[in-house]
């Protein structure tokens, strides 16, 4: 499904919970910028359970609760078209990430180590991020 506005705010608390911050801004611009790419998974119940901007080169940001919401979201942003070739940047603590992107086609270009110093936990889910909108953004 399309994201509509009335349903950005819950959205927002979605990504939240996983990315651990707010990206509220971010998101409204994505969403103003691409309001037919701008893709949301549900389950059952109605509650958002992943969501993936298509944008014209890059998949991201995507979160999904589950490998199988990642799935579908992939699914429906590949009926899309794009600008060339698509690029995926997903941090290396999601184990399912590069075996999703091998089965869909992608081949891996690079991989970039994320450092840390200190014993902090990360406030997010990383290893359900399957698609940063850049690595300064995340």
């Amino acid at each position: 499904d399309l994201l509509d506005s009335d349903h950005l705010e819950e959205l927002v608390v979605f990504d939240q919970h996983y990315f651990g911050a707010s990206r509220e801004r971010l998101l409204r611009v994505y969403w103003e910028d691409y309001p037919d790419r701008f893709l949301v998974k549900r389950d059952s119940k109605g509650k958002i359970c992943g969501f993936l901007v298509a944008q014209r080169q890059r998949t991201g940001p995507w979160v999904a609760c589950s490998l199988e919401d990642a799935a579908d979201l992939l699914e429906a942003a590949l009926t899309l078209t794009y600008e060339g070739d698509i690029d995926v940047i997903a941090p290396a603590t999601n184990a399912h990430a590069e075996s999703l992107f091998l089965s869909s086609g992608f081949s891996l270009l690079r991989s970039l180590p994320h450092m840390e110093c200190g014993l902090l936990p990360a406030p997010c889910q990383r290893e359900w991020i399957f698609g940063q909108t850049s690595f300064a953004l995340g």
